[in-house]
């Protein structure tokens, strides 16, 4: 399984109050964190007031992770599978 999967999969699977890719880590409410290897920005698209909607990160092992946000749907973390 790709790093990318491995990690949408664990956070597809909660609520989580804080993730930062680049640092490498995820906060869930409960407060303990989920570490991974820090990712590498390949994209990114902000709103208005700031706010990440779409971003694509590289993964040490090359995969590519995708995650999108939005006010009515939450954030959507998946592998991207587009190189």
């Amino acid at each position: 399984m790709s790093m990318a999967k491995e990690i949408a999969s664990k956070l597809s699977s909660q609520a989580w109050k804080a993730i930062t890719f680049g640092g490498g880590y995820a906060i869930p409410y409960s407060g303990e964190r989920y570490l991974f290897d820090p990712m590498v920005l390949l994209q990114e698209a902000r709103n208005k007031g700031g706010r990440v909607i779409r971003a694509r990160f590289k993964c040490a092992d090359g995969s590519v992770l995708f995650y999108s946000w939005s006010e009515s749907r939450g954030p959507i973390v998946r592998e991207d599978m587009r190189k």
